[in-house]
């Protein structure tokens, strides 16, 4: 993951970087630089960011007077501003601030945005070519600082919580030599007397306003510098809650992006499934750029069988690239057949295992060589990746899943543990007496959705389209004839002794249908319209809204499923037993502190404070903290720095709520005795 544009100045990105379509006339790097809107998609360590940083580099060839062949070639004679700006750094959901009322949110997420525009236009690698920097450091630099002012506005945004957005920006633009002066005069020790429903109408005026200017001043940056478009990069566009996407979507990309300015073009890195577009058309608005292996490389008019084995050919080329690209950037000569005992097999078992992601690849062969030298044996890889993919399953795998998205623990190890039984029921043979493969299975396409969680942690992945034999040559009116066929991570097989084979006419059998593995329990639209079949469902630009409330009142309105988790698993006879407990257990594992104050609250009918519960929250979202320890036995798990930190953050926490100071150096204040003894127990 890139963090700034500082870290993608070096040219030897260009040596770095490995595009996934290995074609000089036909490049992934060719499609991001077409002057079209993308929504680039991948999972985790699929090389979105690669991507967008080799094409953030060939942006800054073209600003230059001299420039390469391949350049002109990709930049089509135009010169192009890069803005690289990583999303995840614009929101931080664990901050004292991200659970506020829904303006403020947005005016601090505006805020921060526009910190990071600033940071980007400030990169050494764009100052450098075009020379702006008294120009930036004048007229721009002031405009940013005042929309930043008025957005951090004491009318509607807490004093104490202003003070400490304006420090965090000031701090990060000046340790990356571009520092904002956000000392403003209007932040004031008052308090508010405007009532809410005026703080929000202000607050919403300033944050159209705030994005008007910024886009206008780029315009005027563009026109002076004679530059013929801007590429915005919004990078892990997923890690943003949906609130703040569509919000951009509506405010930003919409309106600015796609109606008016032909100027600007949006280049959004995104999870499959993650990201929420409601009023943009992926067909015309935005073009896609897969980065999966089966969506970039296969095509699924030649069948199943025929295009996973296409996409399988090139997946395989493109691990050998990968390996071949990082022992060139190392300046390592060494052949495969020196790093690997059998380069052909172990190529093959990569990409098998790695689900053909570059970041995985590494993983593997990092555990490999803390092992053992070179050359590596079949069973090493195997006994690497089986590591590995335990490591997806173990206590840090749900936190990165949380992470991703939200608080779906018991959710996702509920559909976890329903898959897992029934592959073991196959194993077992009590679906027939027949040694059948386990390691591929088929979801109908309606409920392709549901396993995008699974996917984005590898443990499965899609990779064509299969017609069930009691429906080929049958043509059934409004009924699909297809289903997405999924197969599980080759380390995962092995780790359970499983049958790995991908043979298509065992798996067009009924017995490999796991549909109802992922029917949720009820679904109903936010009218509580009940739906009970998906002709009541309609799909629009990566939502499934209500067909009823729509045909009804011509809107869009978000249906809500009731979904299984492990407790109702308990009194499943198709569950296995095994796989249900080890799921309990890391799950129980997994829980932060406020899950389990939420537990005893409700088994001991014991209900906290509010400074307790705000003290919960904090104790909860701190990482460094083992969820257990305040007061004085912090000192024992932090050094005084974070103490004083921790301390800092509650207590500034504390008073934007209104709320008495929490700790107070190191003694404990405010707090009944039964929750600190209560805190000792967890």
């Amino acid at each position: 993951m890139l963090g700034v544009t500082s870290d993608i100045q070096d040219e030897e990105w260009i040596k770095y970087y490995v595009d996934p379509l290995d074609d000089k006339n036909k490049t992934i790097l060719q499609k991001i630089m077409q002057p079209d809107h993308n929504v680039i998609i991948g999972r985790r360590g699929t090389g979105k960011s690669s991507l967008m940083a080799r094409a953030f580099i060939e942006c800054l060839y073209s600003l230059k007077e001299k420039r390469t062949e391949l350049n002109l070639r990709l930049a089509k004679r135009k010169r192009i501003l890069p803005v690289f700006l990583n999303m995840k750094e614009v929101w931080d959901p664990s901050a004292p601030y991200s659970d506020k009322l829904p303006y403020v949110m947005k005016s601090i997420f505006i805020a921060y945005f526009l910190s990071k525009i600033w940071i980007s236009l400030n990169s050494n690698g764009i100052v450098s070519i075009l020379n702006w920097k008294d120009r930036i450091l004048g007229k721009t630099k002031k405009k940013i600082e005042t929309l930043i002012s008025k957005l951090i506005n004491p009318d509607f945004i807490p004093i104490s919580t202003g003070k400490t957005i304006f420090k965090e920006i000031e701090t990060t633009t000046k340790n990356l030599g571009a520092e904002l002066s956000l000392t403003n005069l209007s932040v004031q020790d008052k308090v508010s007397t405007k009532g809410e429903n005026e703080k929000s109408t202000v607050a919403e005026s300033i944050i159209i306003d705030s994005i008007s200017e910024i886009m206008n001043e780029l315009i005027e940056l563009l026109k002076e510098y004679h530059i013929d478009a801007c590429y915005i990069f919004f990078d892990e566009f997923s890690e943003i809650p949906d609130f703040h996407q569509e919000f951009l979507e509506k405010n930003l990309l919409e309106p600015y992006f796609i109606l008016n300015y032909r100027l600007f073009k949006a280049k959004i890195a995104a999870y499959p499934g993650e990201y929420s577009f409601v009023r943009l058309d992926e067909t015309r608005e935005l073009i896609s750029i897969p980065l999966d292996f089966v969506e970039l490389y296969g095509d699924v008019s030649k069948g199943l069988k025929q295009c996973y084995e296409d996409a399988k050919v090139h997946a395989i080329t493109f691990t050998e690239s990968v390996i071949k690209k990082r022992l060139e950037h190392f300046d390592l000569s060494v052949e495969l057949d020196e790093i690997f005992q059998d380069p052909t097999t172990a190529l093959e078992y990569l990409f098998l295992t790695s689900m053909n992601v570059p970041r995985n690849i590494g993983h593997i062969l990092y555990k490999c060589a803390e092992k053992k030298p070179v050359p590596f044996t079949n069973n090493d890889l195997k006994s690497a990746a089986i590591e590995n993919v335990e490591r997806w399953m173990g206590k840090d795998f749900i936190k990165k899943i949380t992470q991703i998205y939200g608080n779906k623990e018991e959710e996702i190890m509920a559909l976890w543990v329903k898959l897992m039984s029934r592959v073991m029921e196959q194993k077992s043979g009590k679906r027939g007496d027949e040694k059948v493969p386990q390691s591929h299975f088929w979801v109908d396409s309606n409920l392709s959705y549901r396993l995008k969680i699974l996917e984005g942690t590898f443990l499965v992945l899609r990779i064509g389209l299969i017609t069930p034999k009691d429906l080929e040559g049958v043509k059934v009116p409004g009924i699909s004839k297809k289903y997405d066929v999924y197969v599980i991570n080759k380390a995962l097989c092995d780790r359970e002794n499983l049958i790995f084979d991908f043979n298509t006419k065992v798996l067009a059998r009924n017995r490999f249908d796991y549909s109802d593995i992922f029917q949720p329990f009820e679904v109903r639209c936010k009218n509580n319209h009940k739906i009970v079949n998906e002709d009541q469902i309609m799909e629009s630009k990566g939502g499934r809204f209500c067909r009823i409330c729509f045909d009804e009142f011509d809107k869009k309105i978000p249906i809500i499923e009731n979904i299984p988790n492990l407790k109702d698993l308990e009194t499943d006879p198709g569950i296995d037993k095994k796989v249900l407990k080890d799921a309990n257990a890391l799950v129980k594992k997994s829980q932060g502190l406020y899950a389990k104050f939420e537990i005893f609250e409700k088994k001991h009918n014991f209900k906290l404070s509010p400074v307790e519960s705000e003290l919960i929250v904090i104790l909860n979202d701190e990482k460094s903290l083992k969820n257990k320890e305040i007061g004085d036995k912090m000192e024992e798990r932090m050094n005084p720095q974070q103490v004083r930190r921790l301390i800092e953050k509650i207590n500034a926490r504390a008073i934007a709520f209104k709320l008495p100071q929490i700790i107070s150096e190191t003694p404990v204040k405010n707090l009944t005795n039964e929750f600190i003894k209560l805190l000792e127990k967890i």
